[in-house]
């Protein structure tokens, strides 16, 4: 793997990350979504809105290392992979909020050196983000041992990608189109900050049923019945968390 180098921090802010988490000045996350980002409208089973108010700090994180992600011209299964590395986390540390934004830069950077073929040295992304090359370096040690040293996991863009492999393999479909129109939703979901900290198998499955039924009429029928069999039994799905996360897909 090799290492680029961030030519310097305006390039950053032009993109829309500054030098402080996004959500340091945030008070109140309703009067912040009034002044330009939007709340998804609320699902069948869920208070989007409320969701957002107990969570503003990780929401906030997961959208800081989205952007961050972006600018670094990350593929966007990189950026699924730190959300997951991220929730996981945060499953057996409940780290004080102040340092959420650290700890997304860590596993944001655990999963670049992963997935990717380059990633940004310490020195040049410690030059773009409030933190020292070394507390991004020890931060990246505390994952990789509350994690076990285990970067393999199973994102909602893996299990897209297979549970539709299966579907095309059952079926006989053309994967092309298929798959080029999977790629554009699971980009989207990334935008959906709503679904962060949700089982990766419901993303997943959701997804691909939203992209099923775009291309309903290039179908057999006998393929909803199938999927929604298959997928729900082989990934032990809660349906309300399933509804919920379509709901969320669609409202993009």
């Amino acid at each position: 793997m090799s290492m680029i180098h961030l030519s310097c921090s305006e390039n950053l802010e032009d993109r829309g990350v500054g030098l402080s988490p996004p959500f340091s000045h945030i008070t109140n996350v309703e009067s912040d979504m009034e002044e330009g980002e939007s709340v998804p409208p609320t699902p069948r089973s869920c208070d989007c809105r409320a969701h957002l108010k107990r969570n503003s700090s990780l929401i906030w994180t997961a959208v800081f290392v989205r952007r961050l992600g972006e600018c670094l011209l990350l593929e966007s299964s990189t950026i699924a992979h730190a959300w997951c590395l991220f929730d996981l986390f945060l499953k057996q540390r409940k780290p004080n909020l102040s340092r959420l934004p650290l700890v997304g830069i860590g596993c944001l950077l655990l999963s670049t050196k992963y997935k990717e073929s380059e990633y940004p040295s310490l020195q040049s992304l410690a030059a773009v983000v409030p933190y020292t090359a070394s507390q991004i370096s020890a931060m990246e040690i505390l994952v990789l041992e509350t994690l076990d040293w285990r970067l393999e996991v199973q994102t909602a863009h893996d299990l897209a990608w297979n549970l539709m492999d299966q579907i095309c393999l059952e079926y006989s479909l053309a994967r092309e189109q298929l798959m080029k129109e999977l790629i554009t939703v699971l980009d989207k979901t990334l935008q959906v900050e709503c679904l962060f900290g949700r089982p990766p198998g419901s993303v997943a499955t959701a997804t691909v049923f939203y992209v099923l039924d775009k291309c309903r009429s290039n179908l057999p029928p006998s393929i909803f019945e199938w999927f929604e069999t298959r997928s729900v039994a082989t990934l032990r799905l809660d349906l309300d968390e399933l509804d919920d996360c379509l709901a969320l897909i669609q409202s993009v």
